[in-house]
């Protein structure tokens, strides 16, 4: 029976940049819905509720609102790197102390991670002023409405962490290896129910690392991807 090597995906560092969207979630959540519970309570003496005309306002509110930028997620950045970087070395059985830490790949990162958190952000804003306008004129609570629109942000903004980390994974784990010598990798999955078909397909199978599947890039890249590159020995 064939052995399953170690998972090099750092789920540990996916699960904490999880738990802390999840929670901006639920406070911008918050926000949203305290805007609109002000908006409702102007629209019962005007008889007009309005609430589109006043998302520049709740974007704003958000936007000021603790966000996250990019100098606060350099640190998760910094922990797939080493943690990334670890699992290269095993793979290769060498030591890491002679590789450059990736600064500039985790730089863009952090800034290209909060700029899609912002733009999540602004998509959930979008979201509740349309549920919340679509039950006022519907004669419905537009409150309620748009609490039930806002319902899949915590599952949205962790599946947000995990393609940033997987994104983050894949371009470390090609630096270093390459930094190490190695020109090859080995396509790995968790091998469990989750793995979507093409990717069980792909398990076991060798790439280059600047040449990797057309259809799927490299292992981590894709749309929720749990999967990682095994570094291959340099001549292999």
């Amino acid at each position: 029976m064939r052995r399953r090597p170690p998972d090099r995906f750092p789920h540990a560092v996916e699960e904490q940049l999880a738990s802390r969207l999840q929670r901006r979630a639920r406070a911008v959540r918050s926000l949203i819905l305290d805007q609109l519970r002000a908006i409702q309570r102007k629209a019962r003496a005007d008889s007009v509720f309005g609430g589109a005309s006043l998302g520049p306002r709740i974007r704003l509110a958000v936007v000021q609102a603790k966000p996250v930028t990019p100098a606060s997620l350099t640190s998760t950045g910094k922990a797939v790197d080493t943690a990334v970087a670890r699992g290269v070395g095993a793979d290769l059985g060498e030591s890491t102390a002679g590789v450059e830490p990736n600064k500039g790949a985790v730089q863009d990162w952090a800034r290209e991670t909060a700029t899609r958190i912002a733009e999540a952000e602004a998509a959930q804003v979008d979201t509740a002023l349309a549920a919340a306008d679509e039950a006022a004129n519907a004669g419905e609570d537009p409150v309620k409405a748009a609490a039930s629109a806002l319902d899949s942000a915590e599952t949205r903004a962790a599946l947000l962490a995990r393609d940033a980390v997987g994104n983050l994974t894949a371009a470390v784990a090609m630096a270093c290896a390459r930094q190490m010598g190695s020109e090859r990798f080995v396509w790995r999955t968790r091998r469990d129910e989750r793995v979507r078909d093409r990717h069980q397909e792909l398990e076991g199978t060798e790439w280059r690392w600047d040449a990797p599947p057309e259809d799927e890039g490299l292992p981590g890249t894709p749309p929720h991807c749990r999967c990682w590159g095994q570094a291959l020995p340099p001549g292999k």
